[in-house]
């Protein structure tokens, strides 16, 4: 559970101090720091923290933090990563997560440069951190904060991936007691590899076709949209029916009673685009094999952050950090 806004607002006053190099500083809702390096040149890093099943572990802790250099508008080329393990883990299950995360930065061409890896009591299951670094230069960075009123919001891939892969993993036995097909279970967990948005998101970043963009994770595309807001100082108008929901991703989280719409998204690329831009994005995008669609617009801020509209009903959202509920049935399964 991440921390309420207003205190992580205090945590970072506490120990940011203005330095002029940095271009995009620590901010709620911002997905890495940028930093000028002269001549027009950037470099943005950003660390993330992954738990989970060992058989993911590895990939995610590849594309997650890669993903948050890309959608500030970089393109990703080293990591480092600190494994720290169960004591009575095993040598082996340091040498799958490994593997995994090897082959998940040879398909993006990044290299792992370093990291370090211990055996420990201070955790339960395995914990990777990863610190992405990536290059851009000024004219293409696209920070969370940077999205202006009357642009489009655009999304690409289904909402919710990244919460099917984790249900039909973790939550498989319940699944099947559902009534949900054997061979929709494992299509969900396979979604686990379109995680990465690295590529369209450069591919967008490189062409100057989107303002901001946002990988969400926690709080799913809501959570995701009322961060670039408040980054902003926005609002955002949603159509919900408007929103990409695939139907494995819909069969999945439908059979354990979650939204896609507020659940773990990592791997759904949202974006402000101008409203002149827009359809050149939509068909980069199309280009490229993501499914793609307009769910919106960004507008003057008022006394809400998201208003996300239905033809049933009308819901506002009046916060940045939404719950969600993969978390939440997490927790429900742990008592």
């Amino acid at each position: 559970m991440k921390l309420r806004h207003e205190a992580l607002k205090r945590l970072i006053s506490k120990v940011w101090g203005e330095d002029p190099s940095v271009l995009v500083p620590p901010k709620p809702g911002e997905d890495a720091a940028v930093l000028d390096l002269g001549g027009g040149n950037v470099l943005i890093v950003h660390p993330d923290p992954i738990t989970g099943a060992v058989k993911y572990l590895g990939r995610l802790a590849i594309y997650i933090p890669t993903n948050d250099i890309a959608v500030e508008g970089g393109y990703p080329r080293y990591v480092t990563m600190t494994l720290i393990l169960p004591e009575g883990a095993g040598e082996d299950t340091a040498m799958r997560v490994a593997e995994d995360a090897g082959k998940a930065a040879e398909e993006l061409g990044v290299s792992i440069v370093g990291g370090h890896t211990e055996f420990s009591d201070s955790v339960t299951r395995p914990l990777a951190v990863v610190t992405a670094i990536g290059f851009s230069d000024t004219a293409h960075i696209t920070p969370t904060s940077a999205a202006r009123p009357g642009d489009l919001i655009i999304m690409g891939k289904s909402a919710a991936m990244e919460a099917a892969a984790i249900i039909a993993t973790d939550f498989r036995e319940r699944l099947e007691e559902a009534g949900v097909a054997k061979e929709v279970i494992e299509e969900a967990a396979g979604l686990i590899e379109r995680i990465s948005l690295v590529r369209e998101a450069w591919a967008l970043a490189s062409r100057r076709l989107v303002r901001a963009m946002h990988d969400p994770t926690e709080g799913g595309l809501l959570g995701g949209v009322a961060e670039m807001a408040d980054a902003s100082g926005l609002s955002a108008i949603i159509d919900a029916s408007s929103v990409i929901v695939s139907d494995v991703v819909r069969e999945v989280l439908g059979a354990v009673g979650i939204d896609p719409l507020r659940s773990l998204s990592s791997g759904t690329l949202v974006a402000a685009t101008p409203r002149e831009k827009v359809g050149e994005a939509l068909a980069v995008l199309e280009s490229m094999g993501v499914e793609a669609s307009i769910i919106g617009e960004f507008t003057w801020r008022r006394h809400w952050l998201v208003k996300a509209v239905t033809e049933e009903e009308v819901t506002y959202i009046d916060e940045p950090l939404v719950e969600d509920e993969v978390m939440a049935l997490w927790e429900r399964s742990a008592r």
